[in-house]
């Protein structure tokens, strides 16, 4: 099920059973979180939470990404691996976001799964020859620090 919130504040919120996107307008970043609510995930949802992440992309049109996966307890399958690769992956790069952070899982088998996924991001980069830069940290803070390093005026923010 997902919520929508808009107020007047440069934030706007989507929340789903397993996961939290926030958009703050003054920074041009879309927060994705994942929460330990994931345990109960299915496929089914964690597809349509991807489908919404790309929705709130499409809509704010964020220059930077930050997808919070501390609290993944969904480890994805071989089988996910593929769909996220031909669905999902090539809208993301193509979405016009600049820099994507993921904060990785501390869990071993769900961080596992994801370093899995690092290969594949790197080659749907190549073929939809996005410009978008991948990195992957153990938390926002780094992420944020990452966000804020000069490689364009125009993204700077305090």
């Amino acid at each position: 099920m997902l919520y929508l919130w808009r107020n007047h504040n440069p934030t706007s919120m989507q929340v789903s059973d397993f996961q939290t996107i926030t958009y703050e307008a003054d920074k041009q970043i879309v927060f994705v979180r994942v929460n330990e609510r994931s345990v109960s995930a299915t496929t089914g949802l964690v597809k349509e939470a991807q489908y919404t992440i790309l929705e709130a992309l499409e809509q704010y049109k964020p220059i930077f990404l930050l997808i919070n996966l501390v609290e993944l307890h969904f480890p994805i399958t071989p089988e996910l691996q593929e769909w996220l690769n031909q669905e999902i992956l090539p809208r993301l790069f193509g979405s016009g976001v600049k820099r994507i952070a993921y904060i990785m899982p501390t869990e071993f088998i769900e961080k596992l799964s994801i370093e899995q996924v690092y290969d594949e991001v790197a080659t749907a980069i190549e073929q939809t020859e996005a410009t978008t830069q991948v990195n992957y940290f153990d938390n926002e803070a780094e992420g944020l620090r990452w966000f804020n390093q000069k490689t364009n005026t125009l993204y700077k923010f305090a």
